[in-house]
């Protein structure tokens, strides 16, 4: 999955003038954004992907000043099952034991600090609310700033159970053992946004 935020990320920023953009909102592309997302459990894992709903970045002398985003949570897919069997992990997932889509149709990111290491890199931290709840988190990203247009790449980890998801965690109910599923949660992203 690195492998392909790092590609859509070069991809992107090859058709782009980079210039100062002197403080401008862009709006989030949803076509050319992705989020996929990796879940692991004792002796496998299962990965998907999501939707960008909306967002928008603000730059100001080629550094990024404020970013937001949403999910839609009922766009959640399967990648690594089908049929019947990746069908009975969506509905999973979007149940009350995990993401309870019905009661929460988004997922929101709100960036409160950003550091640019000045070379394409920096540290992004916000609140990221899911399920209703905020947790601040921070990860590390890539991007680039072009006339027009802002790419950010990254890989989010959180605990999954700061978002009352507890469902399988061995960290809240004794003896599961090889039915336990990872506490932290893996997000892999590449946003394009427009001015």
């Amino acid at each position: 999955m690195r492998k392909l935020a790092t590609a859509l990320l070069a991809l992107t920023v090859s058709f782009v003038s980079f210039a100062n953009d002197g403080g401008n909102n862009h709006k989030l592309d949803s076509e050319k954004s992705v989020i996929k997302w990796i879940g692991k459990k004792v002796g496998g894992q299962h990965s998907g992907g999501l939707t960008f709903k909306d967002g928008n970045v603000e730059v100001k002398d080629n550094k990024i000043v404020a970013a937001s985003f949403s999910t839609d949570m009922t766009t959640i897919t399967c990648s690594d099952l089908d049929g019947q069997y990746g069908d009975k992990l969506l509905n999973h997932l979007k149940s009350g034991d995990f993401f309870d889509v019905e009661n929460h149709k988004t997922a929101q990111f709100a960036m409160t600090k950003f550091t640019s290491n000045n070379d394409g890199t920096g540290t992004m931290v916000g609140n990221l609310t899911i399920k209703g709840i905020s947790q601040e988190i921070s990860f590390p990203v890539k991007y680039k700033v072009g006339k027009g247009m802002v790419a950010i790449s990254g890989d989010v980890k959180f605990d999954r159970t700061k978002f009352e998801i507890k469902y399988g965690s061995a960290s809240f109910f004794d003896g599961i053992k090889d039915k336990a599923i990872d506490d932290e949660v893996e997000f892999t992203f590449a946003i394009v946004a427009k001015a």
